[in-house]
């Protein structure tokens, strides 16, 4: 039996668009190489990115 497609986050308010992203993102140097990086880590960055933007 096929398996139904899993819902796509579609907007950056849906709360499972993060956690996606994390889950498709791999960290490529340092002590944390080959692993995902946290859902908060994200948010950091994005708020930092966001800051900077704006500056």
């Amino acid at each position: 039996m096929p398996r139904a497609p899993r819902r796509r986050p579609t907007s950056p308010d849906d709360q499972g668009l993060v956690p996606y992203i994390a889950k498709k993102l791999t960290i490529k140097t340092g002590k944390n190489k080959d692993k995902h990086p946290s859902v908060a880590s994200l948010y950091r960055a994005f708020a930092e990115a966001e800051q900077t933007a704006s500056a």
